[in-house]
């Protein structure tokens, strides 16, 4: 591997995939941070095909699927339209 690619895969190799949802605010800066330097590497490479090829490479398998889903919240549920949420609780107000 060319050595103008070392800093983009060492960036890659400890980056936090996940960081967005992180409860801890230190580790959301750090893969916040991360992030932005691994941009600010693909741009000095001029986002070549090299260097897309092996950020996409370090991407867990399951952000490189169309079945990961991001609800925007790891808290709430994904529903569907089919669902009849005002019929499936016995608490709503009548």
């Amino acid at each position: 591997m060319n050595s103008k690619y070392n800093k983009l895969i060492d960036l890659l190799k400890y980056h936090d995939w996940t960081y967005e949802y992180s409860d801890d605010n230190r580790a959301y800066e750090w893969g916040y941070n991360n992030k932005i330097e691994i941009d600010r590497e693909l741009e000095r490479l001029g986002r070549d095909d090299q260097s897309l090829k092996i950020y996409e490479d370090a991407k867990p398998d399951y952000l490189k699927t169309s079945e990961f889903i991001d609800s925007g919240s790891q808290h709430l549920p994904m529903s569907s339209e089919d669902n009849d949420w005002d019929n499936k609780f016995e608490w709503k107000i009548k």
